[in-house]
């Protein structure tokens, strides 16, 4: 469990409960507050960690896919 702290073009921040190690490869299911919107991201790799915070890189996204999760962002941005 984490949260999403910021993006960029090939990837993507978290903060999580958990540390993990770079290499690491993942599936993850981001959902936003308050809001039944989410996505799966089938296939994310660790690209770095500093403790309980770590970047993933999701490559293998559609451009589709990229602006539907920048746009969840940004509108969970704008409630908190």
């Amino acid at each position: 469990t984490g949260v999403v702290t910021d993006l960029c073009q090939d990837g993507i921040g978290i903060h999580a409960q958990r540390a993990l190690k770079p290499g690491m490869e993942l599936a993850l299911l981001i959902g936003c507050p308050d809001s039944d919107d989410h996505m799966c991201i089938p296939e994310a790799r660790v690209a770095w960690a500093s403790g309980d915070y770590f970047g993933v890189s999701t490559r293998t996204m559609t451009p589709e896919d990229c602006e539907k999760l920048r746009q969840m962002f940004v509108s969970a941005r704008c409630q908190s």
